[in-house]
Parts: structure tokens; sequence; C-alpha cells
């Protein structure tokens, strides 16, 4: 699976985290402003959820395209 390092319309310079599944798919994927840390409210952050092997559904955090949250906290916000 091909994940973009930089969504559309937003920053070109960024760092990426990537978490993965048990099975290497990438479970969440969180971009950031160069020198933000794990623990900043500055992540876009997207849960992809998977079917089959297959990719089902890409959601934001808290349902919004936004560089506010916080990548340590993302396996407990919300994804719409």
């Amino acid at each position: 699976m091909s994940i973009p390092l930089t969504p559309p319309g937003r920053r070109t310079s960024q760092i990426v985290n990537i978490e993965n599944d048990v099975d290497g798919n990438p479970l969440y994927v969180g971009w950031a402003a160069p020198g933000s840390t794990d623990s900043d409210a500055s992540w876009l952050i997207i849960q992809i959820g998977y079917s089959g092997g297959y990719v089902v559904s890409v959601r934001f955090a808290e349902g919004e395209a936004e560089y506010r949250h916080v990548w340590d906290d993302r396996a407990s916000l919300s994804y719409s």
C-alpha cells in the first residue's frame, strides 16, 4: 500500500509517523511540521480500516483534517 508523504493541499515539508497492525498494514498515519514531537498537539492523523486485506476506510482523528492532534493519543481519539 502506498501512503502519500504529504496530504493534498498541505505543508510540503513534514515528518511522518506510521503505526502498523500485526499484519504490517498501516493502521495510523500522522503528519506534522518538522521539529514536532509525538506529544505536541500538531498532528494530522488518519486511521485506516481493513477487511479481507483491503482498505475499506480512511478516517480522520475527531473527524477533521486538522494539524491539532497528539500522536501519542492516536489510539484513544475518535475517528470519522
